[in-house]
């Protein structure tokens, strides 16, 4: 499943992205964004910078989500205004952060996987700007265009941009 979403664009989304595009935003550096995942042929497990907001219930012993940012709070505003506009109705958010990937030496594709393993959930994702570099759910794929936003589930991966930084905030929810 892969839907487009309406984005209301509302005055904290505005907000919150041109935070994110501020030299006060913090980003971090990961070598790998997949590192549980199994290797598959024809795939890479990219390198990119990340804020992680809320972090997934799996990595800590008491298995719920822990707030890792200071502004979990106003991404959690945005995200509820955006589904609550699209009546789309969430229990819960399992994992919310900010990915950022820059242009590599060729265009790849990064590694299937679910964000969840153990976990019936949803992921929505927000393309911040423009770029290129598909998400691909199944057999759909989803394009960047700056303030798109798409819903869906299930295994997926994306292509690595070949121009501009690809940079997303992607939150999982059930």
């Amino acid at each position: 499943m892969l839907e487009v979403i309406h984005n209301p664009k509302t005055e904290s989304y505005q907000q919150l992205k041109s935070f994110t595009f501020s030299s006060e935003f913090t980003w971090f550096w990961f070598e790998e964004s997949t590192p549980h995942c199994e290797k598959i042929e024809g795939h890479i497990d990219v390198p990119f910078y990340a804020h992680t907001v809320l972090e997934r219930p799996e990595l800590n012993d008491f298995r719920i989500p822990v707030v890792k940012s200071a502004i979990c709070e106003s991404v959690i505003l945005v995200l509820k205004e955006i589904l609550d506009y699209n009546s789309i109705e969430y229990n819960c958010f399992l994992r919310i952060g900010f990915n950022c990937v820059q242009p590599l030496d060729a265009v790849y594709k990064t590694i299937p996987h679910l964000d969840h393993s153990k976990i019936k959930h949803k992921n929505i994702l927000i393309y911040l700007n423009e770029s290129d570099g598909d998400t691909i759910v199944g057999q759909k794929a989803s394009s960047p265009k700056e303030d798109k936003v798409i819903l869906f589930s299930g295994s997926h991966y994306h292509i690595t941009p070949s121009k501009n930084r690809r940079i997303v905030l992607v939150a999982t929810f059930i």
